[in-house]
């Protein structure tokens, strides 16, 4: 929990710029998005406590995520049709006996040091020597045993050792796709028949090793260097290996440990780094991996909410080879969806651009083009191969990138600016659109979701569409349906739940009628969801790794195109861009019967006029948003939202009533957070930087710090003391906003006051279970505030009482310090 904080610390800090461009160059490749290159200009005391959060935090993801000896595992690789799987074990076969019979036989009197088997390495793939690459092969079977002198070779040598069998599979696997493409011409020129009817090697890339070890690749966005990565190259390639690798081009990050004991820590190492894939490839759908202990092998699977690891293949016996010269065959052939890219966004070179398919539920459902294709004669279906988007598919290419995933777990939300095109990248009318990406949790099919963004956003635009005056303060949907494409031959939708059928195996849903630790009744119809990362995995038996939440992939189009708020310029135009954010909240709320219940700095965006003069703000991301009804008001409500922004009651998730009034709170943490952070990058970069004499961030010499970086139950202790009265609010958040933030002070002054001072329900503390104190700053952990908030002595539940009168002076206040502003730009 802790560590996952740690990482939203680092979106409201490092924030992908929103007008960052996507390079124009030959290479299928984003540009680095701004932020995962910023570490570069960072002091050495500040780029030691980011790599410090880092390791932290993929502790964290090992501790809950990870699950070891999952034997299917290697079962999402292999190849879908029965003639490819004949493919594959043909050419496993082929490569197996040869390596065996040169192992059997090999008899290495004297091993040879490192360096020794890097030259070796390099001479053998420029030469395609078999023989030397097998030498060094029979070495590594050998590895971990000691010489005359009891000494066994270094963690380095494993690099050189498993470059060779995948240079050795990678030649093979090259021989074998030139003879089958001589053979097809030969095929072509006797029956004159056309290219596409001749046989084809099934080949679709080979894979081969970076030319050294222990490198940083380009695209990472802190000083860490990878043992060892696999990159993919077209099957006709020349066997070439390597010097600057880009964290763009990996299939699968390799790490290497001495001894067999150290799975542990090559499993961390891998999660601390793989999320540099998600955040450089952004079509990847999940992720694979390798870590090599001594003569273990083990491949790794990562999911949204899972690490799997597989059984071991171990390299000193014949059955462990064979598993992993069968793991490259089927890397090599698969489908690239199996290798976790997105088949619906792909790189076009003609018009340099990413196009990504869209679709749209509401129009085409996957029911409804199922019963099209089976109405239509034979002989007129469309024949899709595996892998392609579905016929449906709406295209659009991509211009800007907004928002990028940057976390192992979770929804991996992307957001691009694009204009819509056809399938080859030819534009049709220019206008600018936002695309939302992600992967969402819910507890029900894909398609019959009530609380699906999709369904959200078109019942507000319909609903809203008789109110022009706030016509610019929402979303319009354009486009709204789930990722769709062929698997083997079948149209399926991209769930959690296809991923787990090419694991030949089935999804578990997690019990939803109770804890399983404490056998207490659980929320059956919210996800504990906070900031896109499932703790429904603090529930679930560590046991059995099929038990994993639903996550469906959802595509979004929308209009208008909006900036991140860190854009504002000056506190003026933050004040326009909130009052316009939640003056959009209430109207929502009122006409459609939504509560947002997500109020954070990246889901309130600009909206600049054509000569950017004007300024607005829009409310975005309604994920985590329900329809309110009689039904669901009355049942505990589960906790969503993004720390530090997140309401008192809803981190105590003490089962009180989520109103308005929580996300009005939220704002107003936005609002003190925004002020003590800054609006400018000046001010940002300075509440970033390291004390010299205390070795910490200045940031972590302020009060709100503990609003991120404590326990769930401190953070809302130290929120309740924080807010309990005005002077404790002026002392531990008001003195610290920035000098020039006159107007911000008197804002958030007004806000405390209608949301905690109240007639009839004033302060935030409850006087009898959290006594009353300003809580020090770098002390030990608060006492825990986890107590029966139900009791009438606690200010926020009596609140309740009064929720429509506070609202209205809320929105009161905004409004007036909105045209305040407005007067002033």
């Amino acid at each position: 929990m802790a560590t996952t904080r740690k990482n939203n610390k680092r979106k409201t800090l490092d924030q992908v710029d929103s007008d960052s461009p996507v390079i124009k160059r030959q290479r299928p490749a984003f540009q680095p998005p701004p932020g995962l290159t910023r570490a570069a200009n960072n002091t050495g005391s500040e780029t030691k406590e980011r790599i410090r959060r880092r390791k932290a935090e993929a502790s964290s993801l090992h501790m809950r995520l990870h699950y070891e000896r999952v034997a299917k595992v290697p079962n999402l690789a292999q190849p879908w049709s029965k003639k490819a799987k004949q493919h594959s074990k043909a050419l496993t076969n082929a490569i197996h006996s040869g390596l065996e019979a040169h192992i059997f036989g090999c008899d290495i009197k004297q091993r040879q040091s490192n360096s020794e088997l890097v030259q070796l390495l390099a001479s053998a793939t420029r030469e395609q020597n078999k023989q030397d690459l097998l030498n060094i092969i029979s070495q590594w079977t050998r590895y971990g045993t000691k010489d005359g002198n009891g000494n066994t070779e270094p963690e380095k040598s494993l690099y050189p050792m498993l470059s060779a069998l995948v240079v050795y599979v990678a030649i093979h696997i090259r021989n074998h796709h030139a003879n089958c493409q001589l053979e097809g011409i030969q095929t072509r020129s006797k029956t004159k028949r056309s290219a596409t009817s001749a046989s084809t090697s099934g080949i679709e890339r080979l894979l081969l090793p970076p030319a050294t070890g222990d490198f940083k690749p380009i695209c990472f966005d802190e000083d860490f260097k990878i043992d060892s990565a696999l990159v993919m190259h077209p099957p006709s390639c020349d066997i070439e290996l390597q010097t600057d690798l880009d964290c763009r081009d990996m299939l699968a990050i390799v790490e290497f440990k001495q001894k067999t004991s150290m799975l542990d820590d090559a499993l961390k190492q891998v999660l601390l780094y793989s999320r540099n894939i998600y955040s450089s490839q952004h079509n990847r759908r999940f992720v694979w991996a390798l870590t090599v202990c001594s003569t273990q092998v083990h491949v790794c699977l990562l999911l949204h909410d899972a690490v799997l690891v597989s059984e071991t293949m171990d390299i000193a016996i014949s059955d462990g080879r064979r598993q992993l010269i069968e793991l490259l065959v089927n890397w090599s052939i698969c489908d690239q969806s199996q290798l976790g890219y997105d088949p619906t966004f792909y790189y076009n070179a003609d018009v340099n651009k990413w196009i990504i398919c869209c679709f749209d539920d509401d129009v085409e459902p996957v029911e409804r083009v199922k019963q099209k294709q089976q109405l239509q004669p034979q002989s007129k279906r469309k024949r899709q191969k595996s892998g392609e988007a579905a016929a449906s598919s709406i295209y659009y290419k991509v211009d800007l990138i907004l928002f990028t995933a940057n976390s192992v777990e979770g929804r991996h939300t992307r957001c691009f600016v694009a204009e819509k095109c056809d399938h080859n990248g030819n534009s049709e009318d220019g206008i600018k659109v936002v695309i939302k990406d992600a992967w969402a949790a819910t507890n029900h099919p894909p398609e019959q979701d009530p609380r699906s963004e999709i369904k959200l956003l078109r019942t507000i635009s319909d609903k809203l569409e008789a109110a022009p005056e706030i016509d610019h303060l929402y979303p319009k949907i354009l486009h709204g349906g789930h990722v769709r494409f062929m698997v083997d031959g079948k149209t399926h939708t991209d769930t959690t739940d296809t991923i787990f059928k090419l694991l030949n195996d089935k999804r578990l849903d997690y019990p939803k009628t109770q804890d399983l630790e404490t056998q207490q009744p659980q929320p059956q119809h919210e996800d504990d969801d906070v900031f896109g990362h499932s703790h429904a995995s603090a529930y679930k038996p560590k046991s059995d790794w099929r038990f994993q939440p639903l996550r469906t992939h959802r595509r979004i189009v929308m209009t208008p195109v909006g900036r991140h708020i860190h854009c504002v310029q000056t506190q003026e135009e933050l004040i326009i861009v909130l009052a316009d954010a939640m003056r959009c909240h209430s109207s929502i709320y009122r006409h459609c019967g939504i509560l947002h219940r997500d109020i954070s700095e990246n889901n309130i965006i600009v909206v600049r006029g054509d000569k950017d003069t004007s300024v607005q703000g829009l409310l975005i991301d309604y994920d985590y948003s329900i329809a309110i009804t009689a039904e669901n008001r009355g049942r505990r409500p589960g906790r969503s939202g993004t720390l530090p922004y997140m309401s008192i009651g809803n981190i105590e998730n003490n089962g009180t009533q989520r109103t308005q009034l929580d996300d009005w709170e939220s704002l107003l943490y936005l609002l003190c957070w925004s002020a003590t952070i800054g609006l400018t990058s000046k001010h940002r970069n300075t509440i970033r930087q390291i004390d010299k004499i205390t070795k910490r961030s200045i940031l972590s010499k302020r009060p709100i710090h503990k609003w991120i970086e404590d326990e769930d139950d401190d953070i809302a202790y130290v929120k309740r003391n924080n807010m309990h009265s005005k002077d404790i609010f002026n002392i531990s958040i008001l003195t610290h906003f920035h000098d020039e933030y006159d107007k911000l002070i008197l804002l958030a002054t007004e806000l405390h006051e209608a949301l905690f001072l109240h007639n009839g329900c004033e302060g935030a503390c409850i006087l009898r279970k959290l006594p009353l104190h300003t809580p020090a700053v770098g002390g030990s952990n608060m006492p825990s505030a986890s107590v029966a908030n139900q009791e009438p002595n606690d200010p926020l539940v009596k609140r309740l009482q009064y929720e429509q009168a506070i609202v209205e002076n809320l929105q009161q206040i905004m409004s007036r310090y909105r045209k305040q502003a407005m007067s002033i730009i």
